[in-house]
């Protein structure tokens, strides 16, 4: 099944913190048939998704921490209640892209949430920032890390 045009919901993140449901109606209202979930704004994630369904959205994907160590069983719960199997790694700090060994380091994290995400029958992305597309050494950071990661690991290009 295709997934639909979906807005990432971190781009009104702000206007999601003052009116969330009048946001997301309106996200349905314009056209959108999904949305990227980036937290819930106060809601629990029942609550949101039943709020999506309702007004037709799909929850196309989450950025949610890694479901590794004390937050493992709270991520895959979050994102089945979501109703989405693809989980969106939405950040790594930029000082962590300095050098090739902490680049090694950084996507033995990401193959560890990989992982654990496909043992839950999800789905693994990392979501890039302006870093990434930089260059180390003459090579471009996300070469680098395709040397690392687990090919099971997709990349959401910003």
């Amino acid at each position: 099944m295709a997934l639909p045009i979906a807005l990432q919901l971190y781009t009104v993140r702000d206007l999601l913190q003052q009116d969330f449901d009048g946001v997301i109606q309106r996200i349905a209202e314009i056209g959108y048939l999904g949305v990227e979930a980036a937290g819930v704004y106060g809601r629990s994630a029942v609550d949101a998704a039943r709020l999506f369904r309702s007004l037709g959205l799909t929850v196309t994907s989450a950025h949610m921490p890694l479901p590794v160590g004390d937050k493992r069983q709270q991520v895959i719960d979050t994102m089945g209640e979501l109703g989405t199997t693809n989980l969106i790694c939405a950040w790594m700090p930029e000082d962590r892209f300095s050098s090739e060994e902490s680049i090694k380091q950084v996507c033995e994290e990401l193959n560890a949430g990989a992982r654990a995400a496909q043992e839950a029958g999800l789905s693994f992305a990392y979501h890039n920032h302006w870093w990434e597309p930089a260059r180390l050494d003459g090579r471009i950071v996300l070469d680098i890390m395709q040397d690392y990661l687990d090919p099971s690991v997709k990349f959401e290009i910003d």
